[in-house]
């Protein structure tokens, strides 16, 4: 019962509008689109060398259920990331076991059978497995036309209580911490028997930040809505060089190119509000050998 982090998704009121932004400008492929007027509009992107199989899915209007309440309390932002495994009826028993609050139990939608619970700090996951394995969405490999090479790498939640949810993940879901900088408020959890895809493929990974490093942009994130899906982070060859491209397109930079956290970052807006961090590229055996 393996859990692969799948996709992170973004409610949106304009799909086409953020489907252009990402292909445009970060050379991602539409890996998938789902529409039918009325009752969902889906899409899948993945990154350009498609490395790994992780996605941002766009879901558009009509919103319904949880989707709707946050939507209309806070607009367009992130409202839950989801795991694929091949065995969705064993977790929910595993999980049931164990308390966690469900929004939805296993129920068939479309190509999967999802669920969806609160985790320790009240972010949304989703845990689905395809009804059809074959229909499992992928993107073609294209060469960016640019030389620089975006990968889609983490997402990131902000908490009050790094520990605790930490604690959470490891015992619940099984995943384990590969990368740590407490002082300074964050730590990187990934399901272990996936973590290395072989190769340059690196298993992306969930990012956990919270006190006592936590920085006026996670503040504002806390104050506005709260624990939950902070930011999704690329890694691009060069940062600089990315910060000149997108910037000449328009694109408003929060956080110009920086040395930080040993590399160097940069973040940005999407056309949705949701903040997009670029970092230079992280050597395997930096991560295998924590």
């Amino acid at each position: 019962m393996n859990l692969k982090l799948h996709h992170v998704n973004i409610l949106t009121p304009d799909v086409e509008g953020s489907i252009a932004f990402y292909r445009d400008k970060l050379g991602m492929c539409l890996a998938a689109r789902m529409y039918q007027e009325g009752l969902y509009d889906i899409a899948f992107l993945r990154d350009g060398p498609a490395s790994v199989e992780f996605a941002i899915e766009l879901v558009g209007p009509p919103f319904v259920g949880w989707m709707a309440e946050m939507f209309e309390k806070h607009g367009p932002l992130m409202d839950h990331f989801s795991f694929v495994t091949d065995d969705v009826d064993g977790w929910y028993e595993k999980l049931q076991a164990s308390e966690v609050e469900f929004l939805m139990p296993p129920t068939p939608y479309l190509t999967v059978k999802e669920m969806y619970f609160r985790d320790a700090c009240g972010a949304i996951v989703e845990v689905m497995e395809f009804l059809d394995p074959s229909l499992a969405v992928t993107a073609p490999q294209v060469s960016p036309s640019s030389g620089l090479e975006y990968r889609l790498h983490h997402i990131s939640i902000v908490c009050h209580d790094i520990p605790a949810l930490e604690h959470f993940y490891a015992q619940e879901l099984g995943l384990t911490t590969i990368y740590e900088d407490r002082e300074d408020g964050y730590i990187f959890i990934a399901d272990p028997a996936v973590l290395l895809a072989g190769g340059d493929n690196i298993a992306p990974t969930i990012e956990i930040m919270g006190p006592p490093g936590i920085e006026p942009r996670e503040e504002a994130f806390l104050a506005k809505y709260g624990p939950g899906i902070d930011h999704l982070c690329f890694t691009v060859n060069d940062v600089d060089a990315a910060y000149e491209n997108l910037s000449a397109e328009g694109v408003h930079f929060d956080m110009e190119p920086a040395d930080s956290w040993g590399t160097r970052v940069a973040f940005f807006k999407d056309p949705n509000g949701i903040d997009v961090e670029l970092i230079l590229p992280v050597p395997p055996e930096v991560i295998e050998s924590k």
